[in-house]
Parts: structure tokens; C-alpha cells; sequence
């Protein structure tokens, strides 16, 4: 898909609905149009790294239970781990 002006701003409409958590959120462009797909890459992108990174808060809370660490002790404890890799 070509950058044009118009399909970013309409990727970013669409990142921006998926960050305001509107479910559902409803395309307002034309469908099969190249701002339609924009809107709807943009609105894809955000739910994608949203996914992620709660995986990622996920991962670290049950890796700190798992040690059996309390959440003061928590940061401290990875960033010695990540440093000794």
C-alpha cells in the first residue's frame, strides 16, 4: 500500500479507535478502499502490540510468583537476571 497523506492519517484513526478501546469500533471508509485497509491495518497494529505487551506484564508477574517474590523485590530481582545474560 502507498504512504499517501490521507492513508496515514486514516491508519492512525484507526490505531487511535484501538487505543481508546472502542469495541467494535466500525470502519467509516468505503470498504475495499486503501483507506479502508489503512484504517484497518492501523486499528490491527495497535490490538497486535497491545496483545504483546500485556503478554509480556503477564509473563513477568508469573516468573515473579514462581520465585516467590513480593512486588518490591521484583525489580531489583530481573534486573540482576538481565545483567548476568
Amino acid at each position: 500500500m502507498k504512504k499517501t497523506p490521507a492513508n496515514i492519517e486514516c491508519y492512525k484513526a484507526g490505531a487511535k479507535a484501538c487505543s481508546e478501546a472502542k469495541q467494535g469500533a466500525i470502519n467509516p471508509h468505503t470498504p475495499e478502499s486503501a483507506e479502508a485497509r489503512a484504517w484497518d491495518n492501523g486499528y490491527l497494529d495497535r490490538q497486535k502490540r497491545s496483545a504483546s505487551r500485556d503478554a509480556g506484564e503477564y509473563q513477568k508477574r508469573d516468573t515473579l510468583h514462581l520465585k516467590g517474590l513480593s512486588s518490591a523485590e521484583n525489580t531489583d530481582s530481573l534486573k540482576s537476571e538481565n545483567t548476568k545474560m
